[in-house]
């Protein structure tokens, strides 16, 4: 029965993995019947109680396995030496995992110890062998950073990590923006977690992982050196960082199907072409629109350099500067043919280009705001002293003079109150500030409503002609 089952892994006390290679077969054990449905008091089938009868007759042998108390030992090494920790991962159809050990090298002799493994089983879901490495790996770097945090506290570290993936470690070094999400996601986790040039390959035959992933009896876990010591090479003094198995280079075939689904990716090269992400790259440098010029121009300058035999140095020029400015207009603009402008029948006044046709840049755009706030000097007062703010504190004292003569004491409702601000902020905003014309017939004046709705509050509404035929 499952129940039964689950009771029997339970009693097996492993907190740091020690027995992992033993008891990842019932954890698989365990998935299948969930996949099969199997209730918790229902008989198991035939080949899983096969399976699971072994694995019980092998449990008493557990006990003849000694661990070493504390594996932090001084008699190698003084609390200063840096303390190794090599991690290996591996991964099957069936389960992936981790294991971390110890290793210290002091007067030519090296000690290494099993300190900490994990395991897990794979997921229902199917997919490829490339990305249950990966996750293997991302199992590793998360283990790893938990057990240098706490190793740390003793004496000093130094981790390595060693797959026997050649996929897995051309993700992990390279580009994670090159991959599909899954892979994207779990390579920039990793590379965020540990130093990619810490991975380095292994052969398979001495990846200690390998028993994680696949499972082995208790006869096999009591006489594995490979298990409780780990590869021979760690316990060389100078062990290869390499192992023989430097040649990390994969064909295209092997990674096509992680590859972006994209027109921005060749097989070849892989550029990605970007203008707006350039133009906010350059725009976060500087508030002030001659910096970016500046900025722009000695890109070009090393643009031009690159290309050219004949450089560019010394002081930037105008004719620079003016280039510069065209070309960032250019790019916020995106048009092939070159500057747009504003046309209209101003091309026939005296003006000067600019004035007649004005340049166009998007409303909303960094650029645009930089280059209309350019000019504006902003002038602020001390704080708590109105006396500083002569004009504006005369309209708050014209606006309450109105204010106090129109309501008085009388109550009002809400709407009535707010009707009445209304009508004062139209009187207010309709003074005249000055004459629109030196005419002695005409008696139009400027007011602050002109800037509003381009005449004053009160005047009287023109009539819609729209509709009249």
């Amino acid at each position: 029965m499952k129940r039964h089952l689950l009771s029997t892994i339970g009693k097996i006390f492993d907190p740091l993995g020690l027995l992992s290679p033993f008891t990842i077969r019932v954890k698989c054990i365990l998935q299948v019947l969930w996949m099969k449905e199997i209730s918790w008091d229902e008989e198991l089938p035939p080949d899983i109680q096969k399976t699971w009868c072994q694995w019980v007759s092998e449990v008493p042998r557990l006990s003849e396995l000694h661990f070493p108390r504390y594996v932090l030992s001084s008699s190698t090494g003084e609390p200063t030496d840096v303390l190794e920790l090599h991690c290996f991962c591996d991964a099957s159809q069936k389960a992936y995992g981790v294991v971390i050990y110890t290793r210290v090298v002091k007067d030519c002799n090296v000690e290494v110890n099993l300190l900490v493994s994990k395991s897990r089983v794979a997921p229902l879901t199917k997919i490829t062998m490339p990305r249950l490495e990966l996750l293997g790996a991302l199992l590793a770097a998360r283990l790893a950073r938990k057990v240098k945090a706490v190793v740390d506290l003793k004496r000093p570290s130094k981790v390595f990590f060693w797959t026997d993936s050649k996929i897995k470690l051309h993700w992990i070094k390279g580009s994670s923006k090159r991959w599909k999400s899954f892979v994207s996601n779990r390579v920039i986790e990793i590379q965020s977690r540990c130093d990619t040039s810490a991975w380095a390959l292994c052969p398979g035959k001495q990846n200690p992982a390998d028993f994680l992933s696949r499972g082995v009896s208790v006869e096999i876990l009591l006489n594995s050196d490979l298990w409780w010591k780990g590869p021979q090479f760690l316990r060389e003094v100078d062990f290869p960082t390499d192992t023989g198995n430097d040649d990390t280079s994969i064909s295209l075939h092997d990674i096509s199907d992680e590859l972006k689904k994209t027109s921005d990716y060749s097989p070849l090269t892989f550029t990605v072409l970007n203008h707006n992400s350039f133009i906010d790259d350059i725009l976060k440098i500087s508030n002030n629109y001659m910096s970016i010029i500046r900025v722009m121009c000695y890109v070009l300058r090393f643009i031009h350099n690159v290309k050219n035999i004949e450089r560019l140095a010394g002081h930037l020029t105008i004719k620079e500067l003016q280039r510069a400015e065209i070309y960032l207009i250019q790019l916020v603009q995106q048009d092939e043919s070159g500057i747009l402008r504003v046309g209209g029948r101003l091309k026939y006044s005296d003006l000067s280009l600019e004035k007649k046709h004005p340049i166009v840049l998007p409303d909303k755009h960094p650029l645009t705001l930089i280059i209309v706030s350019e000019n504006i000097e902003w002038k602020f007062i001390p704080p708590k002293s109105p006396n500083f703010g002569g004009p504006w504190e005369a309209g708050v004292k014209s606006f309450k003079h109105h204010l106090k003569r129109v309501v008085g004491n009388a109550h009002l409702t809400l709407e009535k109150f707010l009707t009445i601000i209304l009508e004062i902020e139209s009187v207010r905003n309709s003074r005249p500030l000055t004459p629109l014309s030196t005419e002695f017939d005409n008696f139009e004046t400027l007011s602050p409503g002109h800037f509003l709705i381009g005449r004053p509050l009160t005047s009287i509404v023109e009539p819609d002609l729209l509709n009249i035929k």
